[in-house]
């Protein structure tokens, strides 16, 4: 001991006089059962001891419930700001079951594949609830303004190339050489897949059964011009006040994209504008509340 390099002998016996323990586990040292249970083992006899397996079960078990906490309060915002835009709680509940039943189906697909979630892929279910809840906005939206057949719609059309355009992007992810990458893009195209089946079939069928009613158009002016060139019909958010006459005046408060939520509670509903042309100030058109 007294030969030994004093650089090696600061590694294993500390100042104080203190001896190094060094314990390995019996079994792959990468398989999560063995890891777990060795490091329960160790604790047991030395509650502060430190190492490797010690720091990846620790790390691991604060990045899984770190996530865990995202995924909840990301449903929880998503929760407030549907109730936020769709102003009746009822209707609410129905544009989260979708996504509810898509988180479940795209759990089952893992498993039934072989998927594992691991620190990289988590990130998924977060992302899941901020994709799927645009698209149940635009349905419960167009189900309460009287349209039907919304599979033959403009609009579902419209819903399955943003998806589309959606899963390229996250599909370049699944071919990653990283395998932690890889299986994130692998996650979130599945994940995409069942949030169109449930908005497609699911959701409509919903809104069918309970008999969600479309709310009353109202007749209102415009005070600004709109300018609508799409080849679809147009729903602007808009601010209703009476003007010295007592008419009813809109406002109309335009969104930057499909999911800019921030000005919304400032409105009171959505002008609905004809496609393919502009609509002036003083304009008769039909107002939509929440």
């Amino acid at each position: 001991y007294d030969n030994l390099p004093l650089e090696l002998k600061r590694d294993w016996v500390s100042a104080s006089g203190l001896y190094r323990v060094q314990v390995f586990p019996s079994g792959n040292a990468n398989d999560n059962a063995v890891l777990n249970r060795f490091t329960a083992a160790v604790m047991k006899v030395a509650p502060d001891v430190t190492g490797t397996p010690i720091i990846i079960k620790e790390s691991g078990d604060t990045i899984v419930n770190a996530f865990i906490h995202a995924g909840l309060y990301s449903f929880m915002s998503i929760f407030v700001i549907l109730l936020l835009a769709l102003r009746r709680i009822g209707d609410t509940f129905v544009a989260l079951a979708p996504l509810v039943l898509a988180g479940i189906l795209t759990m089952a697909s893992c498993v039934v594949a072989g998927i594992q979630i691991n620190f990289a892929n988590i990130i998924a279910l977060p992302l899941l609830f901020g994709i799927g809840v645009a698209f149940d906005i635009y349905f419960v939206m167009a189900w309460r303004t009287g349209q039907r057949n919304l599979l033959e719609s403009p609009l579902t059309r419209a819903v399955i190339m943003s998806a589309g355009t959606t899963a390229s992007a996250f599909g370049t992810l699944a071919i990653s050489s990283h395998p932690g990458t890889a299986s994130m893009g692998v996650i979130l195209i599945i994940s995409l897949f069942w949030v169109l089946v449930a908005m497609l079939l699911v959701l409509p069928a919903l809104l069918a059964s309970i008999g969600v009613l479309p709310a009353p158009a109202e007749q209102v002016c415009l005070d600004a011009a709109v300018d609508s060139h799409a080849s679809l019909t147009c729903f602007v958010p808009a601010r209703v006040q009476s003007d010295a006459s007592a008419r009813a005046m809109a406002h109309p408060v335009p969104t930057h994209t499909s999911g800019d939520f921030s000005s919304l509670p400032r409105t009171h509903g959505f002008v609905q504008l004809p496609p393919g042309r502009t609509a002036a100030a003083g304009d008769v058109v039909a107002f939509h509340r929440w």
